[in-house]
């Protein structure tokens, strides 16, 4: 299929990295598929699909990092499911409390994709040890 018209296909692809700023991809999964990365609901603006994720929740903290509406629902899910609270707390010490429990339960979301990572890592260092020989004689240029 041919684009039918270029100009506005370019224009509209601009716009689109626009609105998505720095953030273009969920920092849990890695979505970022740039053609899907908009929705349009005919009720409102077209907006990113990618949410704004408060790492402390709303009342903690203004924090926020990029997540797609599945990794956005599953920890925030997972919030709810150990009890952490994302409503303003009675003292600083219960706060201090919801806010650690919340950024424990952030950084373990990372735990599944880092594995992955290295396991593709490993498998990249494996194919090229069997297709190039000689790939681990390059080093880093020194500054």
């Amino acid at each position: 299929m041919t684009d039918r018209n270029p100009a506005q296909s370019t224009a509209r692809h601009a716009r689109r990295t626009r609105r998505l700023g720095d953030y273009t991809c969920c920092i849990i999964c890695g979505f970022d598929d740039l053609s899907t990365l908009i929705m349009v609901d005919a009720s409102r603006l077209p907006r990113s699909v990618l949410d704004a994720h408060h790492v402390v929740g709303r009342v903690n903290s203004d924090a926020t990092v990029p997540l797609c509406p599945t990794c956005h629902r599953l920890l925030t899910d997972g919030y709810l499911d150990e009890g952490i609270s994302m409503l303003s707390q009675p003292t600083v010490l219960h706060r201090a409390s919801a806010v650690f429990r919340s950024l424990a339960k952030f950084c373990a979301a990372f735990v599944p994709g880092l594995t992955r990572s290295a396991d593709d890592i490993d498998a990249l260092i494996s194919n090229l040890d069997a297709t190039s020989k000689g790939w681990r004689k390059f080093r880093r240029p020194r500054k």
